[in-house]
Formats: structure tokens, C-alpha cells, sequence
């Protein structure tokens, strides 16, 4: 089934130039699909469109297109030239987004509103303006690329942890309804993953957050977009990238007691580490 299902498939992948976007298109070029790649910026777009054709040579029809999500008018424009003159949807994956680190008090409202705009809103428009097609194609599927912060809110990342905890329940909330027209939905949490977006978060990452994330190992991309891939073949709605993603998913919601002791642990002790340093 796995060889087959996928293939001559139109996937349509939101910010799809680099990270896990684009070793998703990756993974599902592999099964023969056509890929339909939306990112900002239209050199990546070109240097992705190459990467796939180029190295996979089972790959389906490769197409991008240079758009901002956040922009609502963009994206049904896009939706609806590929739906007219390349035979539509079968498969969405929303992953779009962007992140940064910082106390709450020392970001603006409209950096909340930046997030939210391309992580969740970017989200809502682009399944906003392809659910009608796919409610008319059953097993059709939708994907999501939340993170560990969609469950998890973490130190310093405020904005970026509460427009994943929107994504979160906008997929639990439609996973019943889409079901009815035979639609699939699928949503991963990845860890710390390495991406541009993830180094790009190094340049700002408190101090805090960084004790948080010392024990946990860094991702590749194409470990992430292989088990989301595999999930939605499968139709799984929730997908972990790894067993402490899933452990301490389950040990916030059965005994947040101990899970908040546990991080309110490994902060004071990275605090008094580095006040220590600083007095040596």
C-alpha cells in the first residue's frame, strides 16, 4: 500500500523551502507525488523545486509558488489555480511557521500577533480555502506540524507555544468533522529539530530554555517528515518523533505535579550554576 498510495497524489506542503516543509516533500516525492511547495521566498522555493527533481528521480511534477500565507487573498488565489489547472488537493500539510525566544515582558503585542498570523492564521486560511475540495475527494488527508510546544508551554516562548496550542486544537477540534467526509488528519510534535528555524531561535534563546533542551537530542528534519509521513499513511492523528516527546506528554497530563516540579527543578539549578560562575 505504502508504494502505491501516494503516487501521481497532488501534496500541497506550506512552508515547504526548507526544515521539515521540505523534507516532507521529500519523503512523499518518493512515493511518486506531485509536489506543491508555498514558502515567502521565491529563491528557496527555486533551490527546493531543484533539490527534489534532482535527486528523486520517482518524484511526480515539482511546483512553487512564492506567497505569504498570513496574506488570506494570496492563498485562495493559490488554492484555487492549483485546484483548476492541476486537479486539486489530495493531501495538505500545513507547516508554515516561524519562533522566536524572549520573556514576555520584553516582547511587543505585535510579535504575538506576527506569530499568530503565520503560525495559526496561515493554518486556518490555507485549510479554509482547500477543505471544500477535499471534502469532495474521500481519503483525502490534512496534516499538521505542530511542536512539543503545541502541549508543552516552555520558558521564553510564549508566543510561539501559544499559537501551537492554538494549531493544537484546531486539529483535535476538525479531526471528528472531517471524518465524515472521509478526510484523514494527521499532526506531529517534533522536539528541537535542525532547522533554519531552530538556529535562528539559537541567536535569542534564553538561558533557561537552554537548560531545558541540554539533555534532549537534536532531530533531523527527515527523521520527523519520515514518521509523519508513515502516520499519515497509517492514519494516525497523533504522531511523536521520539519516546521522551511521548513520555513527557503523558507525565504532564497524569501527574503535572511532578512535571512542573521537575522543570521549576532544572531552572533554579541552572540559575544558581551560572550565579555561582558569575561570583567565581
Amino acid at each position: 500500500m505504502g508504494t502505491t498510495r501516494f503516487k501521481n497524489k497532488n501534496v500541497l506542503i506550506t512552508g515547504g523551502s526548507s526544515g521539515i516543509g521540505l523534507a516532507t516533500a521529500k519523503e512523499f516525492a518518493k512515493y511518486g507525488a506531485n509536489i506543491f511547495l508555498i514558502a515567502r521566498n521565491p529563491v528557496r522555493l527555486e533551490k527546493a523545486k531543484n533539490d527534489i527533481s534532482t535527486s528523486i528521480p520517482q518524484a511526480g511534477k515539482v511546483f512553487v509558488f512564492p506567497i505569504d500565507v498570513s496574506v488570506q487573498k494570496e492563498v485562495e488565489d493559490i488554492v484555487q489555480t492549483i485546484i483548476k489547472k492541476h486537479g486539486g488537493v489530495d493531501i495538505l500539510i500545513n507547516n508554515a511557521g516561524i519562533s522566536f525566544c524572549g520573556r514576555l515582558e520584553d516582547q511587543l503585542s505585535e510579535d504575538h500577533e506576527k506569530l499568530l498570523r503565520i503560525n495559526y492564521l496561515g493554518t486556518l486560511y490555507t485549510l479554509k480555502a482547500v477543505y471544500p475540495h477535499l471534502k469532495t475527494k474521500p481519503g483525502s488527508h490534512i496534516g499538521f506540524v505542530s511542536s512539543v510546544a503545541g502541549y508543552l508551554g516552555v520558558f521564553g516562548f510564549s508566543a510561539y507555544a501559544a499559537s501551537k496550542f492554538a494549531l493544537t486544537g484546531l486539529a483535535e477540534s476538525i479531526r471528528n468533522e472531517a471524518k465524515d467526509y472521509g478526510i484523514g488528519v494527521t499532526m506531529i510534535f517534533p522536539p528541537d529539530t535542525d532547522t533554519p528555524m531552530y538556529h535562528h531561535e539559537m541567536d535569542s534563546k534564553l538561558p533557561e530554555c537552554i537548560a531545558l533542551s541540554e539533555s534532549a537530542k537534536l532531530v533531523q528534519p527527515e527523521e520527523v517528515a519520515q514518521k509523519f509521513v508513515k502516520g499519515i499513511l497509517k492514519n494516525r492523528f497523533e504522531v511523536f518523533c521520539n519516546t521522551e516527546s511521548r513520555l513527557i506528554r503523558m507525565l504532564r497530563f497524569v501527574l503535572p505535579g511532578v512535571y512542573f516540579r521537575a522543570v521549576d527543578g532544572i531552572i533554579e539549578k541552572d540559575r544558581k550554576k551560572r550565579k555561582q560562575a558569575a561570583m567565581s
